[in-house]
């Protein structure tokens, strides 16, 4: 079991399970309600007040400041191969998962694919902040 020291009212909790060390959670504080994300073994605040009620620029900056302090060590790991240089084509990307794509099944723990990173960062990523694309695939 591990505790967690919440950033915005520094009350301590006790999280289980612990999560693999490449997986964000995002969690609530229950002494504040407040959120914070937890990642690589650090803890950082998320200001709820911005994601809410901020203007798109507010709360694309505020993510940005959440992610940064995890950037540099992430690519330096090399995770996902985003720390090497690759030619990125279009061979077989297309807008709909691979064939072999399992979400439904927790047992089947495979690493993403060059062609999965791929399809992610050409068409995925790019449509995230659409609110019909973003329902129809995270719900």
């Amino acid at each position: 079991m591990k505790k967690v020291v919440c950033p915005h009212c520094r009350a301590e909790q006790a999280f289980q399970p612990n999560p693999p060390r490449d997986m964000a959670v995002v969690m609530g504080c229950p002494a504040c309600q407040e959120l914070m994300v937890m990642f690589h073994g650090k803890i950082i605040a998320i200001n709820r007040k911005i994601l809410s009620t901020g203007s798109r620029e507010e709360r694309k900056a505020h993510l940005a400041e959440i992610v940064d302090p995890f950037l540099d060590e992430l690519l330096d790991s090399g995770f996902m191969g985003i720390g090497q240089t690759q030619a990125m084509g279009n061979d077989g990307l297309t807008d709909s998962p691979p064939p072999d794509f399992e979400p439904d099944n927790p047992t089947v723990d495979r690493p993403i694919s060059q062609k999965e990173l791929d399809r992610f960062l050409k068409i995925d990523l790019k449509c995230i902040d659409n609110p019909s694309y973003f329902h129809r695939h995270f719900g």
